[in-house]
């Protein structure tokens, strides 16, 4: 992997990570804490949603699914 891929690779994981903490910090806090979660999920959906094409090329195809879905 060259260096041009570390970067993205790296926004893409912390960008997931993210919607995982702060998903499940909504579900352990309650009710109140689901309103700032959405803009917060949004952004970070709008990153992924962005690099996802970089994420396709990276995996590659594995008779005609992607990767990312098997895996």
């Amino acid at each position: 992997m060259d260096h041009f891929a570390h970067s993205p690779t790296t926004i893409l994981i912390i960008n997931i990570v993210g919607v995982v903490a702060g998903i499940s910090d909504a579900i352990n806090n309650g009710y109140q804490s689901w309103g700032p979660l959405f803009g917060k999920l949004f952004f970070s959906f709008w990153v992924i949603i962005h690099l996802y094409p970089f994420l396709k090329g990276l995996m590659g195809k594995q008779n005609r699914t992607l990767m990312i879905i098997v895996i």
